[in-house]
């Protein structure tokens, strides 16, 4: 769990740097704006969040990446965390 929680401040730290609202930079990893709102407030997310926040911040994938996937709100619900 200290590793997530790490995780998850090194990539709103991240988030911070780059300018990007809440909504904009979580919307990337499939979640709604409330549900980024409880994760950073947290630092909790599921495992699957997890491996692509780890991907993210290490650089081995970009939000090109990321915007290439298919519409999350097609496939699953955004306000899981």
């Amino acid at each position: 769990m200290r590793v997530e929680r790490s995780l998850i401040r090194q990539a709103v730290a991240l988030r911070l740097q780059l300018g990007k609202s809440q909504g904009a930079f979580w919307r990337m990893f499939g979640l709604s704006q409330p549900a980024a709102s409880r994760l950073e407030c947290t630092g909790r997310g599921t495992a699957s969040l997890c491996v692509l926040l780890g991907l993210y911040v290490a650089g081995r994938i970009d939000d090109g990446d990321l915007l290439s996937l298919p519409d999350q709100e097609e496939t699953s619900g955004t306000d899981e965390v």
